[in-house]
């Protein structure tokens, strides 16, 4: 199973993925964006090389949803941001 961040403005403006390992770049790029109602991270989960799924955990942080390997991730990115 493959995990990457997936960041984004709501409007579809921009979007960017970075892999699961890259915490420095997501907590950059909360900090520059950290003004944009719009702007939202994402754990996207590709379940086949056509299907995934996306959990949010930032602004709305629903990382329980995801496997404790992967919440070591988004813990540290989130604490990064604090």
């Amino acid at each position: 199973m493959n995990y990457e961040f997936y960041i984004f403005t709501k409007e579809g403006d921009e979007v960017w993925h970075w892999d699961i390992y890259q915490i420095d770049q997501v907590i950059n790029d909360i900090k520059q964006n950290n003004n944009d109602d719009s702007f939202s991270v994402e754990v996207q989960h590709w379940l086949s090389d056509e299907d995934c799924e996306y959990i949010e955990i930032y602004p709305k942080n629903n990382s329980s949803y995801l496997p404790k390997y992967v919440q070591k991730y988004t813990n540290a990115v989130l604490k990064g941001i604090k």
